[in-house]
């Protein structure tokens, strides 16, 4: 039975004792240690940018924090399937642990499960496993603490449509924008939503355009042209995973121009407009070239761009998101901004990369609606009503077969109330915390045009958010002597989201899915994160994530109270906000 449930809840083995890679990376990769930070390079046209992430969650470092809930839940979970009580995991008790799940999510590849290994497991082999086997286990499957995955784009023709958007705005057609046309962005392109549902879409947009076929849509049928799926290769994310000579091949793939006779890549100063000083210290034997063994170490040194993330909890006036460097007097000074306490903005010549922080956090949410759904299947499993699931009710309940033997502690062939609650509140709630205490980071393709520009979450519409913040973004990019925007200033566009547990390109996450197999193993139900209080869901009759002013059914006032940033819309987060204070 394959169940859709959220990504970050793919098994309960996804990435649990993950947070204890940060201890001993392999040998030879990156250092990922809580104070050298997470290092991103960017390989934008020109050079390639090193940026460093400075996570903290409930103000300590993003690898401290989930080592300490991992072990927490490891613990826990230990505990719940030594059923003897003698310390160690007998074959018949491991059978029980959670499968680690092996692919990235989101990453278009189907997951897959470690299929159950006694011996991976008692690595030892002395017939038992110990709580370091254990957490060994899922250390030796699982990645780092800080995941990260690239998402699939858009259906239709980004360039298409940005020429499109471009010949709207340019109302004297003289072939670029002024600042009123700027100006006046939001309004002309609302012009365009036909059905007036505040969601521009591409045949609004565009009438006639044909979208691009999904490849997966024609599996096993005819071959159809279609344009090669978005891959984003402008972004390597320095993991454990990624080994330091695999990097330093793709710089050299990426700025190499000649190859010297052994087939060894070497990148001269006019390959990459690198400073000086930086170039100097890559070059350390003085050739005037970087070879590969000398671009393995170019993250090793002061970061070009530097950011600090504060997810979760954070003191009272500390920015979600602070740029610590380009000092302002780097070269690299101009190419930083803050565009809002939860997003940067870094511009590097033709390209443009938008950072956004997520504020949400899905433990205690998630976890409320996980207890109700146990609770729910329990009793509709009890289906004599006599307080308890026996092994012949389990059979008939598809939720309650697989996981039944390992919900049945004492396994006396009946699972009660208490022995679910007992899960629930020891093991589960751990776990759900555990899963929080992981930073997630969403990639787009790279966009090449006005409309994907716009689409900062990249879904393939423009909503109310999108269109209302035109004139902002339009307006921050370089214009010509006389004051106009070029089409051909337009830049290559990029956005990342980073949030705990999950993350989405979308303003609040949520959405991302992925199918597993939880059959025979302990599983998360199918249940979605939710998308805010009951009335907020039916108001956002579009689905954007964002009630307007069309769409809610109260007074304006009330409208006004409920919009706290006061942007003319009402968000997920504030509705959740409101009535956690009508619940007081």
């Amino acid at each position: 039975m394959m169940v859709r449930i959220p990504v970050v809840v793919a098994s309960l083995g996804l990435a649990l004792a993950a947070a204890f890679a940060g201890e001993a990376p392999a040998e030879g990769g990156p250092k990922t240690d809580a104070d050298k930070g997470q290092d991103i390079i960017f390989l934008a046209p020109s050079r390639p940018v090193l940026i460093r992430l400075h996570v903290e969650v409930d103000g300590r470092p993003l690898r401290e924090t989930a080592r300490a809930a991992t072990e927490e839940y490891l613990r826990a979970l230990f505990r719940h399937l030594d059923r003897n009580g003698d310390g160690f995991l007998s074959e018949a008790e491991a059978v029980h642990v959670p499968p680690p799940l092996l692919s990235l999510p989101g990453t278009g590849s189907e997951s897959v499960h470690v299929a159950f290994n006694f011996r991976a497991l008692d690595a030892n082999g002395d017939g038992k496993v110990s709580p370091d086997e254990l957490r060994e286990y899922y250390h030796h499957f699982q990645g780092d603490t800080f995941v990260h995955h690239f998402h699939s784009g858009m259906s239709f023709d980004g360039a298409a449509l940005g020429q499109r958007l471009f010949a709207v705005l340019d109302a004297d057609g003289d072939g670029k924008l002024s600042r009123d046309e700027v100006a006046n962005a939001a309004t002309a392109l609302a012009k365009l939503d036909a059905n007036l549902d505040d969601i521009l879409t591409p045949e609004e947009a565009a009438p006639g355009l044909r979208p691009v076929p999904n490849p997966a849509e024609f599996a096993g049928q005819i071959p159809v042209p279609q344009r090669a799926p978005p891959d984003n290769r402008d972004f390597l994310i320095l993991t454990p995973d990624l080994p330091p000579a695999e990097m330093a091949q793709a710089l050299a793939a990426r700025y190499g121009r000649q190859r010297d006779e052994l087939g060894t890549g070497r990148l001269r100063r006019t390959d990459l407009a690198l400073e000086p000083e930086v170039f100097r210290r890559l070059d350390r034997n003085g050739d005037e070239q970087l070879d590969l063994t000398e671009l393995e170490a170019f993250a090793d040194r002061p970061a070009d761009v530097e950011l600090k993330v504060r997810l979760g909890e954070r003191a009272k006036g500390a920015a979600l998101l602070e740029v610590v460097r380009p000092a302002e007097k780097t070269p690299l000074a101009a190419s930083a901004r803050k565009t809002g306490d939860g997003s940067v903005v870094l511009q590097f010549g033709a390209s443009r990369v938008e950072l956004r922080c997520d504020r949400s956090r899905m433990a205690p949410r998630f976890f409320a609606t996980l207890k109700q759904t146990y609770l729910r299947e329990f009793k509709t499993a009890d289906a004599d009503g006599n307080g308890h699931v026996d092994r012949n009710e389990a059979l008939r309940s598809p939720f309650l077969r697989g996981i039944f033997a390992a919900l049945d502690r004492n396994a006396d062939g009946r699972l009660e109330e208490k022995e679910l609650l007992d899960f629930l509140d020891g093991v589960q709630a751990l776990h759900a915390r555990a899963l929080a205490c992981r930073a997630s980071l969403v990639l787009s393709p790279p966009g090449r045009g006005l409309w994907d520009l716009l689409d900062t979450n990249r879904d393939g519409v423009l909503g109310l958010r999108e269109l209302r913040a035109a004139p902002a973004v339009l307006a921050a990019l370089p214009r010509d002597a006389d004051g106009k925007l070029d089409p051909s200033r337009i830049p290559a566009s990029h956005q990342l989201a980073l949030g705990l547990g999950e993350a989405s390109l979308n303003r609040l996450s949520g959405d991302v899915l992925v199918e597993v197999s939880p059959v025979g193993r302990l599983a998360y139900p199918p249940e979605t994160l939710g998308g805010g209080p009951l009335w907020f869901r039916k108001m956002d009759r579009n689905g954007d994530g964002d009630v307007s002013p069309r769409e809610f059914l109260g007074t304006p006032e009330q409208f006004k109270k409920l919009d706290l940033d006061g942007d003319g819309l009402i968000s997920r987060e504030e509705a959740e906000q409101a009535e956690a204070l009508r619940k007081k």
